[in-house]
């Protein structure tokens, strides 16, 4: 009796012992999933990060070329106004002169001339 009383022991020990195992693996395998779902988690940021990130620079882009259209269109219009009070007179033209200096400076001061003078500053060797 004692030795069938041993050996369900030992079988008991071995079951416990494979149970243990078990739930090692197991743990780990959870530990692995986990961790492979951050990473996961984390590239998607990435990649969200990354195309906010463009959107961004493009609606910049877009916004740029307005301001430059914009200021292009301003430019000919001073032009075609320039040349019709160039026909006027001289008073009417000095007025003309000192519009378009303030136009002039305004427009080199503007967030997308400086953007581009500071561009060209670090582009050349």
């Amino acid at each position: 009796l004692r030795r069938i009383f041993r050996m369900e022991q030992h079988k008991h020990q071995e079951l416990e012992k494979e149970k243990k195992e078990i739930k090692m693996v197991a743990d780990i395998d959870k530990a692995t999933t986990a961790q492979e779902q951050e990473e996961l988690n984390r590239h998607r940021l990435e990649a969200e990060l990354q195309k906010e990130k463009m959107e961004s620079m493009r609606r910049q882009k877009i916004v740029d070329q307005m301001r430059k259209e914009e200021a292009d269109a301003q430019i000919e219009w001073l032009k075609k106004e320039f040349e019709d009070f160039r026909r006027k007179g001289k008073p009417e033209q000095q007025r003309l002169i000192e519009r378009m200096k303030a136009v002039q400076n305004e427009l080199l001061n503007s967030s997308w001339a400086v953007s581009r003078r500071k561009a060209s500053l670090y582009s050349e060797p």
